[in-house]
């Protein structure tokens, strides 16, 4: 796990600066403070910064060459069947002079070409250069757990794990404009692009190939392919082919030279992925817990019954309300983009705690976009109801009710379409806001809309499998992103092992009628892990990493005094016919008005990460 720059001319004669790859280096310290490395020459740049955690001495050092030294490799990932892939390598001929992944990567490459991509099993985003053809690499995972960004700029290809290393390059700091909306509306923005105009973001499952200053961009997978494909939906009873796979992928991610542990929340997802260590690991592993004051929020009882049942040993992690805006600040401050979702800072905070104890924590992302478990969902089971409820929506305005969940989803009905219903599903800003609010320009959310076509056409009639797969392209992207971001601050490698390619790739090929039973969220994780686990867990209301960000914004001064000012900021001149509407959304709510929550969370963090870069 590590982080990575590059830099290559359109003219390979040109020499790149060492210098400058040391400087983007050095800005994601954090991401590989075990060593450091770069080699520049004419026509390239490549720097790495390594956090050990595969063969721990100096034999992993990057940039990495080829036994002629024709080829130079920078990598970030880790491939978690790496040794079957060298001794399928060895078997050939091929020699490996370290224990590291990374050679393995790099040969396999050289072996077969860009092929080697499907032989991987990780996560992964890294860059070979062929110092004879002047040739560039540069892959991506395929879901995008791992982070890769770039721009071209100067004639130059500049390439980095985080944006902020791309300005030690001197390229153009610019706020993306036409992005707002999205950004406000659905808190990142999908697809290639970002909130800089000239910064971009390979896709996942993408590769790129950079030769005398020509780019060529190739999919080498997506999950598309194997929606509904009746080929790669498991052929053996459901449950116990996704027991024996999820097990098998939580004991591939214990691979490591250091000490390894677990997120646990108290959820069923990192409960199940707690289970499955037991199955797997007979050392006393650690366990990492968030704890709030506000009962409403906190799940630690459950987790500690989990820790308990699954052998762990447990830790937690009590936040302080008055360190929170402190902490945020710092978070903004250092975050290239807005902050994404409410938990970030806390992820953060406990990868930090854990650090002392542990370099490689077990995370339960995206059980709920491969397993259909959000309560966002829940509508979707019920389409003909839901239609029914577009229709007569203005009647349920009049049913008084204070469950936030109902509010929502008769505030969702004035979507009007399934649809749209699919498109905003996780969002809590919606175009009738927008309208009442006086954005000024929307903007084009075109990749948004591809998604959503695709997923139409892939499970036609099927509106749950389609907002599950619009949720793995994009936003289970803004989610991996997150993790990386806020581990890879502590130097914590984080490991999410529902998103093993062969859980993905059966999943999305399996029947509904294998995936879901009796309407039960996430009823075939239930039916595999439930009799591994403490009932309570089973039976307790989802809430998925909640945090009491309405009291902290509410009765927390800086952030109450920012809000009061929130209004006068540029961005919201910018981009709001009537600011005095936004003032009053923000007066209501310090009174106690939570229906337009979202708007304030959405102004509040991107207004404040605003003014740290983009500082006038």
């Amino acid at each position: 796990m590590c982080g990575i720059a590059c830099i290559f001319n359109e003219d390979a004669n040109d020499v790149v600066d060492g210098q400058i790859i040391e400087s983007m280096c050095n800005v994601i310290r954090y991401r590989g403070p075990d060593d450091g490395g770069v080699v520049a020459g004419p026509g390239f740049g490549m720097g790495s910064r390594r956090l050990a955690i595969l063969d721990l001495g100096m034999r992993g050092h990057m940039p990495m060459s080829s036994d002629d030294g024709r080829y130079l490799i920078v990598y970030n990932g880790e491939v978690y069947n790496f040794k079957e892939i060298s001794s399928r390598l060895e078997e050939s001929g091929i020699l490996f002079n370290t224990g590291t992944d990374t050679e393995v990567v790099l040969k396999a490459y050289l072996k077969y070409g860009s092929k080697c991509l499907n032989m991987f099993n990780g996560m992964f985003a890294f860059a070979i250069y062929d110092k004879q053809d002047k040739t560039a690499f540069i892959a991506r995972d395929r879901l995008g757990i791992k982070p890769l960004y770039y721009t071209v700029f100067n004639n130059q290809l500049v390439v980095a794990s985080e944006i902020k290393s791309l300005w030690e390059t001197k390229i153009p700091k610019v706020f993306n404009s036409d992005k707002f909306g999205e950004l406000f509306s659905f808190r990142y923005v999908a697809g290639h692009e970002t909130i800089y105009n000239n910064v971009k973001k390979l896709l996942p499952g993408h590769f790129l190939i950079y030769s005398s200053g020509k780019t060529e961009f190739h999919k080498w997978w997506d999950l598309g392919d194997f929606a509904n494909n009746k080929a790669y939906s498991p052929k053996k009873n459901a449950i116990e082919w996704y027991t024996k796979t999820f097990d098998d992928s939580v004991s591939i991610r214990q691979i490591s030279d250091v000490p390894v542990g677990i997120l646990l929340s108290g959820g069923l997802d990192s409960s199940s992925v707690a289970a499955s260590l037991k199955n797997s690991h007979t050392a006393k592993l650690s366990s990492f817990t968030v704890r709030f004051s506000e009962t409403k929020y906190d799940e630690g009882e459950l987790a500690k019954l989990v820790a308990e049942k699954c052998d762990l040993d447990y830790n937690e992690l009590f936040i302080n309300e008055k360190d929170v805006y402190k902490k945020t600040i710092e978070l903004i401050s250092t975050s290239d983009e807005p902050v994404f979702h409410g938990s970030d800072l806390f992820v953060k905070e406990i990868a930090s705690y854990a650090k002392s104890k542990v370099t490689v924590l077990l995370s339960g992302e995206g059980g709920d976009e491969t397993l259909g478990g959000y309560v966002r969902y829940n509508p979707l089971r019920y389409s003909a109801l839901l239609k029914l409820g577009f229709v007569f929506r203005s009647f349920l305005n009049f049913i008084p009710s204070e469950n936030s969940r109902i509010k929502k989803l008769i505030k969702m009905l004035s979507l009007k379409t399934i649809d749209n219903f699919i498109l905003y599903n996780s969002s809590d800003i919606f175009p009738v806001d927008l309208k009442k609010l006086g954005l000024i320009k929307i903007g084009k959310i075109n990749y948004r809309k591809e998604v959503l076509k695709e997923a139409q056409k892939l499970y036609h009639g099927e509106p749950l499998r389609q907002v599950m797969y619009y949720d793995m392209k994009i936003f289970l992207c803004s989610l991996l992103d997150r993790n990386d971001l806020m581990t890879m601050r502590s130097s914590i490698e984080c490991r999410v092992p529902f998103l093993d390619y062969r859980l993905v790739e059966g999943l999305a090929a399996m029947p509904s009628k294998d995936l879901f039973s009796n309407n039960e969220s996430k009823s075939l994780l239930r039916r595999c892990f439930g009799p591994r686990l403490p009932k309570e867990i089973m039976t307790a209301r989802k809430m998925g990493f909640a945090v009491p960000w309405v009291h902290y914004y509410r009765d927390i001064p800086e952030f109450k005094n920012y809000l009061n000012e929130i209004s006068g900021h540029k961005l919201i001149i910018d981009n709001f016919a009537d600011p005095e509407i936004i003032n009053l959304v923000v007066k209501n709510f310090l009174k106690g008005d939570d229906d337009n929550f979202g708007i304030i969370y959405q102004l509040l963090n991107i207004c404040l990460w605003y003014d740290h870069h983009f500082k006038e």
